[in-house]
């Protein structure tokens, strides 16, 4: 029973994830031409982060520990979705806040001013691109954790830590070799502080929401 529980909240953890992304994506790419941004993400990159995000992610999700504290749930009935309220809060709230953000960055003269001028804005767009994914990497830590904590229980899930930090490096990796391929060209350390300091923002952001919503 314990086990089963502990995969079914996997689960969900994942979906919630998972989710969030899909939310962000669709709505910036659906948005952006809008605005006149056209492209906002390529089809190469969708397929990277889908591709990144969906077998590395599931295998770090699916190391989470047996805790005790699900023995004391209610029996899941046969007919109950495996989307709570609380999910959908987490995935909307986080998914639009990353939707507003990324349309922020890709549209605000502040921020396009923070990087280097190119006649096809590659600097600005790789480091959207690399704010996208940092966002859903430091996401899935505020996922895997119930509470404000957003260690809590990581030592039981070593491997967790191991592949979001593969993730990342695998993704810096693509800045600089990406190319034509992927849209992405190296970015000098200010621009990084940039795409690292926006990215921290969605702790705060499900902090608040945790809060309100306990």
């Amino acid at each position: 029973i314990l086990y089963g529980r502990t995969i079914y909240n996997s689960i969900r953890k994942f979906i919630t994830f998972q989710l969030t992304i899909n939310v962000a994506a669709v709505s910036i790419s659906f948005i952006g031409p809008f605005i006149g941004i056209d492209k906002p993400l390529t089809i190469t990159q969708i397929l990277w982060i889908n591709l990144v995000m969906d077998t590395l992610a599931a295998m770090a999700f699916g190391g989470e520990p047996a805790l005790m504290k699900y023995m004391q749930e209610k029996p899941k009935t046969r007919d109950e979705n495996i989307v709570s309220p609380q999910m959908l809060s987490s995935i909307f709230t986080n998914g639009l806040y990353l939707t507003a953000l990324g349309l922020f960055f890709l549209s605000s003269a502040a921020i396009t001013g923070l990087f280097r001028t190119s006649p096809n804005n590659i600097y600005m767009f790789t480091g959207f691109f690399n704010l996208f994914t940092f966002l859903a990497i430091i996401n899935a830590f505020n996922v895997r954790s119930e509470g404000l904590n957003i260690f809590q229980n990581l030592d039981k899930n070593p491997g967790f830590t191991k592949i979001m930090a593969l993730i990342l490096g695998i993704q810096i990796a693509m800045t600089f070799l990406g190319g034509k391929i992927l849209r992405t060209t190296p970015l000098q350390l200010d621009e990084w502080f940039v795409v690292i300091g926006l990215s921290l923002t969605i702790l705060v952001v499900e902090f608040m929401r945790k809060l309100l919503t306990r």
